[in-house]
């Protein structure tokens, strides 16, 4: 008897060793999936450092998506910065991507550390557009339409609003005439009980006085960081810390501008607009009753220099800004196919020249194409591109704006020209 359930313990304990194994050997097999699924990304710049976060430009392939460029961001979660990346990434994962925000394609807490990794946006940052374009009414009604309807959605799609809590022209990329807000390190989830925020992350002029700790933030905290990027829109200038209409209007905004984003910026929460939808409304309308940018609410002239939130967008205006980005890469990839093939002719004549050349000297032919012709067909090339792209990634370049560019590019044309004729004076050629 006691034989039999000493051979009986013995069994179970077999049976409880195996399925231990099986256990550990299931959950080995699993970790080993999962690392050798793990993406391994490449840093190809530090994009901004700060104490709580790190931003990166890396490339790589997610397991479900493609190989490319993405940006990852390593966050102290600790500080308490992040969250909303996990609630968008939840949000995702039921299905309700936003529009609005950069798809996210990784997102995991390691510790105090979260990492995320999400696509890299496509366009160009409101503050690069207008360096690019220049500021007035024009970028105004260019940005925040599109921007008022991103961040309502924001406030709307989920089933509790979204707070960014960090609208600026650096956090608003444009893309084929939509808003993507990016950089959500200091959004939160609002929450009714609440009484109080963080206070740490803030960029202070577009910052709203209760995100200083003086309660909690709603809807209307984006709505004043709206309104100080109209006014970065309208003047190019970065907003005081105090925006109310009666600085609008020593900037030459006219009185609806000036109101308009006065109401949006008032210091109390109360005088504001209720919603980024009724802001949104109120740019409508203001664009569309247009008021006399010259004049203020006595009728007195402003002087030029006042003006000057005007100028820069009819000196700097780009066409371009209204086509597509898709449409500007055919319209490159057509561009730079018609010059290969113009390069190949310009270097085969050089060699089976037409019969107008058949008497001319091999170092002729070379001086001609390759000297004068071929930097011709370059630099006209260029000019015919759509270079929003490479402007965005240079701003140094945006700074120009198209019409200089075109005109600098005109002249180099005409130097290259003359001296080629020079040139071939000297050398008894013509």
């Amino acid at each position: 008897m006691m034989q039999a359930m000493k051979n009986s313990d013995d069994i179970s304990a077999a049976d409880a060793s195996s399925s231990g194994d099986e256990t550990f050997h299931h959950e080995l097999e699993a970790y080993l999936t999962q690392s050798a699924e793990a993406t391994t990304w490449h840093v190809e710049r530090v994009i901004k450092q700060s104490e709580f976060e790190t931003t990166e430009l890396v490339r790589g392939r997610p397991r479900e998506g493609v190989a490319g460029r993405y940006v990852r961001k390593v966050i102290d979660a600790a500080s308490g910065a992040g969250a909303a990346y996990e609630e968008l990434w939840r949000a995702q994962e039921r299905g309700e991507s936003l529009a609005c925000v950069p798809r996210l394609v990784e997102c995991a807490r390691s510790g105090n550390t979260l990492t995320v990794v999400m696509e890299h946006v496509d366009g160009c940052t409101v503050d690069a557009l207008q360096r690019a374009i220049g500021a007035g009414e024009r970028l105004a009604m260019l940005v925040l339409p599109p921007l008022s309807r991103a961040v309502t959605e924001l406030h709307t799609a989920l089933p509790r609003p979204l707070i960014h809590r960090d609208l600026k022209p650096s956090n608003v990329i444009m893309r084929d005439g939509k808003a993507v807000v990016i950089d959500f390190g200091s959004a939160r989830m609002w929450h009714p009980d609440a009484s109080s925020d963080t206070t740490h992350f803030l960029t202070r002029c577009y910052a709203p006085p209760e995100q200083f700790g003086f309660g909690q933030t709603d809807e209307r905290t984006d709505v004043y960081a709206l309104g100080k990027i109209l006014y970065f829109c309208l003047t190019g200038e970065q907003p005081p810390n105090t925006c109310g209409a009666a600085e609008c209007r020593e900037k030459g905004m006219g009185e609806t501008w000036a109101q308009l984003v006065g109401t949006a910026c008032a210091f109390d929460p109360a005088d504001r607009y209720a919603s980024v939808a009724d802001f949104g409304a109120a740019v409508s309308i203001a664009a569309e009753s247009r008021p006399c940018a010259s004049t203020c609410a006595t009728g007195r002239r402003i002087p030029v220099r006042s003006m000057s939130f005007r100028l820069p967008a009819l000196r700097n205006w780009n066409p371009l800004s209204l086509i597509p980005s898709w449409a500007g890469r055919v319209w490159n990839s057509a561009i730079l196919v018609m010059l290969a093939m113009m390069l190949w002719m310009s270097v085969e004549t050089i060699f089976n020249p037409m019969p107008k050349d058949a008497g001319r000297s091999m170092e002729y032919l070379f001086a001609q194409n390759i000297l004068c012709v071929d930097p011709l067909l370059i630099i006209g090339a260029y000019l015919l591109m759509d270079r929003r792209r490479l402007r965005a990634r240079y701003p140094k370049l945006a700074r120009w704006g198209i019409l200089r560019e075109t005109v600098y590019g005109v002249i180099t044309m005409v130097v290259v020209l003359f001296g080629s004729a020079l040139f071939a004076v000297m050398m008894g050629w013509a």
